[in-house]
């Protein structure tokens, strides 16, 4: 008899909070000894029943009164298994009982799982349905954490009402004091802009800044190769033009570098378009995380070319898909409790044009409803003559100023930053007004 099976038994018996968190994702094929999965029967009968904690006395009173029909000698030995279970001790370490609970849940659920895709392999099914029997059991994970209670956390509320929100810098200082100061935890922000507007030189800038504030970067890129990518981080940090940095020699190179000083780890991973999804970058990060590498934001160029890890596109449609991704990467934000940098792109009507808007998001409203920020950067003929790009905010959870900005832009360099306050030169470019109140805010929270 497997000693953690007897163990789960027991502390659904004991522990009334174990109960809460375990219980709903046991099932009977959990357990691999027949007379354990015979006495959960019995344990969730119970709970349909009462529709609470089984405990251990009214249990066994329940138990006694209810088998009365099973063989003799099998419910004698399942009398003496319940004995034994009483007799046997649970851990000290709370912790410990709860991870290994886990493990082994998962361990046994995955194990049914990858049997049951087996057969389907066999039967020619659909892949999507495979992916999804054999993500669910990776998705069992004890929330400890039950909650924010309002009536005993006014402390708590208090302060959160009285602390400043500290983001992380993006290094632009118009966009900066709009947010937290930068972009918080648990947020996806979303550049927008039509093709070749800016939106890989936006977050190339960012990560610059970033770990220039020392912070840990992953960069996922799943459009350029990794090396261009650096190579565009390497122009915008050591001030040479993309196209001079390989005229310039090792020594000079490795000095410049040097000269950075002590900076943010950065490390950047290339995909192939439409093979990304977050259940990929939560094993990329696992492999990390062995070696000690834990990021402080997450950035991905980007959400258009990444997967879903629920749908297909050819079995959902552009909306719901790309709302999926969407809601898959914010809760991925959530989950590690930092921010992630995505871009999306805006489709050809918003080519020359700044007026567009969030109507200009290619395929998906969903993805509107789902970020806590998006800047769209645009321009027109004029702007690109005089080197400048209107960044504006389409939605602002986290300021709540739905505000616009003029950027500086060099793409040489990779650098976006605040244009000159110059009078002759704001009288000559004119930039349609928008108004403070969130009108996003107002229809989709």
């Amino acid at each position: 008899m497997n000693d953690i099976e007897i163990t789960i038994i027991k502390a659904l018996l004991f522990d009334s909070k174990y109960f809460g968190i375990v219980y709903p994702f046991l099932e009977e094929s959990v357990f691999s000894d027949i007379k354990l999965r015979e006495i959960f029967k019995y344990i969730k009968k119970y709970f349909l029943v009462y529709n609470k904690h089984p405990y251990f006395r009214d249990f066994v009173l329940f138990f006694k009164n209810e088998s009365e029909n099973i063989p003799e000698k099998f419910r004698k030995e399942l009398i003496e298994t319940i004995k034994q279970i009483k007799d046997t001790d649970l851990p000290e370490n709370e912790d410990v009982l709860y991870r290994e609970t886990e493990k082994y849940i998962k361990k046994q659920r995955l194990t049914e799982a990858i049997l049951k895709s087996a057969e389907l392999i066999e039967k020619n099914k659909e892949f999507d349905k495979i992916l999804g029997i054999i993500e669910e059991p990776l998705k069992i994970d004890f929330d400890m954490d039950i909650g924010h209670i309002y009536n005993e956390n006014i402390k708590e509320r208090f302060d959160y009402y009285h602390t400043k929100l500290l983001g992380i810098p993006l290094g632009i200082t118009s966009i900066d004091k709009d947010l937290a100061n930068g972009i918080i935890k648990k947020t996806l922000n979303i550049i927008v802009s039509p093709s070749h507007g800016g939106k890989t030189a936006f977050m190339i800038n960012s990560t610059a800044n970033f770990i220039l504030r020392q912070k840990n970067v992953i960069y996922y890129t799943l459009e350029m190769s990794d090396l261009e990518i650096s190579k565009r981080i390497d122009a915008n940090l050591l001030g040479i033009p993309i196209n001079k940095l390989k005229e310039i020699d090792y020594n000079t190179y490795e000095e410049k570098i040097k000269s950075l000083g002590n900076i943010g780890k950065l490390l950047i991973k290339e995909y192939p378009a439409g093979f990304l999804t977050t259940t990929r970058i939560k094993s990329h990060l696992q492999k990390l995380r062995a070696k000690e590498f834990i990021p402080d934001i997450i950035v991905i160029d980007y959400l258009g070319l990444m997967a879903s890890s629920r749908i297909s596109l050819h079995n959902a449609g552009s909306y719901q898909y790309y709302k999926s991704i969407a809601e898959e990467v914010h809760a991925l934000s959530k989950e590690l409790n930092i921010p992630i940098l995505t871009a999306f792109q805006l489709n050809r009507s918003a080519y020359n044009n700044i007026d567009s808007g969030m109507e200009n998001i290619s395929d998906s409203i969903g993805i509107v409803q789902t970020a806590d920020t998006i800047i769209a950067l645009l321009s027109d003929e004029k702007l690109r003559n005089e080197g400048l790009v209107l960044a504006k905010f389409l939605k602002n959870r986290i300021g709540g100023k739905l505000s616009q900005h003029l950027l500086k832009f060099e793409p040489q360099f990779m650098r976006f930053y605040d244009a000159e306050d110059d009078s002759e030169q704001n009288n000559e470019i004119q930039v349609p007004s928008i108004t403070d109140c969130s009108i996003d805010d107002l229809i989709f929270g």
